[in-house]
C-alpha cells in the first residue's frame, strides 16, 4: 500500500508520535484495539500530507497491556503493536 507507520515511543506510558509514511495526501484516522480485537478508542488525525506525518495520540487512559494501532487511510490499513506500560 506504500503506507508505514511506526509508533514510538514503544513501550508507552501516555502521548505517542506515530510515525507515518504516505505516497500522497490522505484523511487518516487511528483505531486502537485491544488483545481481544474489541475496538476501544478512535483518534481522527485529519488530513495528512505526502511523506512522513508525525501525529501524536494519548494513550494514557489505557490500561497496561497490549495494544493494536490501525491506521485507516485510502490506501488500506496498516497496524503496528504498541505495548502501554506505567
Amino acid at each position: 500500500s506504500g503506507v508505514k507507520v511506526l509508533v514510538s515511543p514503544n513501550p508507552a506510558t501516555d502521548l505517542v508520535a506515530l510515525n507515518i509514511e504516505l505516497p500522497a495526501a490522505t484523511q487518516a484516522d487511528a483505531m486502537i484495539y485491544d488483545q481481544l480485537g474489541r475496538n476501544i478508542a478512535q483518534f481522527d488525525l485529519g488530513q495528512l500530507l505526502a511523506g512522513t506525518n508525525q501525529p501524536t495520540v494519548n494513550l494514557g487512559e489505557l490500561a497496561n497491556g497490549n495494544y493494536f494501532i490501525v491506521l485507516n487511510t485510502k490506501f488500506g490499513a496498516v497496524s503496528q503493536r504498541v505495548t502501554v506500560a506505567k
